[in-house]
């Protein structure tokens, strides 16, 4: 049965997105001019919708090394996103190290900034570690939609339901200099924690319209 999970969790992904109504804001400035890869940041609880958020797809993700990431890894993938598996609970130095080479490669990053454990909405360290190894560009994401379930898990995630509105909305680019020092990161993470934030809610917002 568990074999089972990625295969139909992809195919009812795929149904949400076929049958919701779903408007984007700042997509017109969400790729940098100059084609240096993005990281795409959300929260947690917002990854169900997440294979839809890259503009040019695959995307690589930090999946832990768990059975629960074997099983994220496998659905992902059918959804044209790619794994590296490790995250900051477990195998954290081989993820980074993977996502960096990929975004020195020119892929396009995602990262969830309170995953995989939490707190929720608390960003962890990784991603602008990886932004300035890598010089690629942090972009905020935030999605909402009108219909939904939340799971009993410790992020409630967003489970979106089919013929629901939804809205991406994309932040202003954050970039980590080469020289940032570790207060420094500390600074960006929680600018980079009030940016989703705030696309979030007005992802929330666009729904009221």
């Amino acid at each position: 049965m568990a074999a089972l999970v990625p295969p139909v969790g992809a195919a009812y992904l795929r149904l949400v997105r076929r049958t919701m109504r779903l408007s984007r804001e700042g997509d017109g400035t969400a790729l940098p001019d100059d084609g240096t890869p993005v990281v795409y940041c959300f929260w947690h609880e917002k990854l169900a919708m997440m294979p839809w958020v890259q503009f040019r797809p695959p995307t690589v993700v930090p999946v832990s090394q768990s059975r629960d990431g074997d099983f994220t890894a496998r659905l992902f993938a059918r959804l044209g996103v790619e794994a590296t598996r490790g995250s900051s609970s477990r195998g954290g130095a081989l993820a980074a190290r993977g996502m960096v080479t990929a975004a020195r490669a020119g892929r396009d990053l995602g990262i969830t900034l309170d995953g995989p454990r939490g707190p929720a909405h608390v960003v962890q360290p990784g991603a602008t570690w990886i932004a300035r190894a890598a010089g690629c560009a942090l972009l905020p994401v935030g999605f909402a939609c009108s219909r939904y379930r939340r799971l009993g898990s410790w992020d409630r995630m967003v489970i979106p339901l089919p013929f629901s509105r939804g809205a991406f909305v994309y932040g202003e680019h954050l970039y980590v200099p080469r020289d940032a020092t570790h207060d420094d990161l500390a600074v960006a993470d929680q600018e980079l924690a009030r940016r989703v934030e705030e696309v979030t809610k007005r992802a929330e917002t666009m729904l009221l319209t």
